[in-house]
């Protein structure tokens, strides 16, 4: 029996390392192809043109709370009533949430991870809190095949030719069962069969509080979908905030000095989006969306080098908005710790 716990644990290390080598090396092919696209577009021109936006990259940060707000807005609706928190709160930890999903190489189960931790701060169950945020991810990936399959629309009825939707169409089918598939691993208890897997892993046949919490964590997740009127105006609600991040591109464009139509700037966007979520296990999706926004760019008559400015631009974006976001959490987390220390177990307990 020992034997067989100590080779379960060795196969759950095992699987770790494997994970962890998987994750360098997809950081590392994201890397190169970054690199790569620079390079071949050349660095300078680039790096003139990213310039050249001066303080019209504060506007385009600022501009980006319009559909974090949005997006908040609609996430709230996902949360039990009896244990919704503040809307400046939930925009925090939404913040919050984004920033790590954008910095740290974390596949977007980083983000949603630290949704549920701060929910939990903030005296939300965790069950309940967890529940919202694989609610809202769901919301998320729905929403944006909508917004996607218009952009492609937009894309071949003022770019392409008609034979090029058929290129583009089954990678937005593909995205759009791979959502349908998750859909129902959630409604069939996906997360109990994920910790018993777990707890087999670490030699632990019995049902620990591991699965406890996942059981209640599949009951609160299968309680969100049957509110299916607040669940479909949620999806509702964030297309709206898909949308609205089409007025990033136009920003960011215009201060580039090239003028796209909205039109345009909406198919930039919700084709640049979908190829970036496509790509979630490259971090922050390094070289792909370069590349994406050059090849969309382009059959819209951009530059190729603007193309990458474009993806710069927005690059930077994310790391004026996000570093302040990790350093709020970090700060959060600190305050926590200090109140934990100097009044004992009972914090621990109650979360907070």
């Amino acid at each position: 029996m020992t034997g067989d716990t100590t080779a379960r644990r060795a196969t759950g290390t095992s699987g770790t390392q494997k994970l962890k080598k998987a994750a360098w090396l997809v950081s590392l092919v994201g890397l190169f192809l970054f690199i790569v696209v620079i390079g071949y577009q050349g660095i300078g021109p680039i790096s003139h043109a990213v310039a050249a936006v001066g303080w019209g990259l504060v506007w385009i940060s600022l501009f980006h709370l319009v559909p974090l707000l949005i997006d908040t807005y609609a996430w709230q609706f996902l949360l039990d009533k009896r244990h919704r928190v503040g809307f400046i709160e939930l925009t925090r930890i939404g913040w919050i949430g984004e920033a790590v999903n954008s910095l740290l190489p974390v596949a977007l189960i980083g983000g949603g991870l630290a949704r549920t931790r701060l929910l939990r701060l903030a005296g939300v169950p965790v069950d309940v809190g967890g529940a919202s945020v694989v609610g809202d991810l769901t919301v998320a990936v729905i929403s944006l095949i909508f917004f996607s399959l218009t952009g492609v629309a937009v894309l071949v009825v003022d770019a392409l030719p008609g034979y090029s939707s058929a290129q583009l169409l089954p990678g937005l089918l593909f995205f759009a069962l791979v959502a349908y598939l998750f859909y129902l691993a959630q409604r069939r208890g996906m997360f109990l069969a994920l910790a018993r897997r777990i707890e087999r892993l670490n030699g632990n046949d019995a049902a620990g509080d591991l699965s406890d919490d996942a059981a209640k964590l599949d009951q609160r997740v299968g309680e969100l979908y049957e509110r299916r009127r607040q669940f479909w105006f949620a999806c509702l609600v964030r297309l709206v905030g898909w949308v609205a991040g089409s007025g990033e591109v136009w920003l960011a464009l215009y201060y580039l000095g090239h003028r796209v139509t909205l039109a345009e700037a909406f198919m930039l966007e919700s084709l640049g989006q979908a190829i970036r979520s496509a790509a979630f296990m490259v971090p922050g999706a390094l070289g792909i969306q370069e590349g994406a926004y050059l090849v969309l760019g382009a059959s819209i008559g951009i530059p190729p080098q603007l193309g990458v400015a474009l993806s710069l631009v927005k690059r930077v974006r994310e790391l004026s908005f996000g570093v302040p976001g990790l350093l709020a959490w970090q700060g959060q987390e600190l305050r926590w710790l200090r109140r934990s220390s100097e009044q004992g177990p009972k914090v621990f307990e109650e979360g907070k």
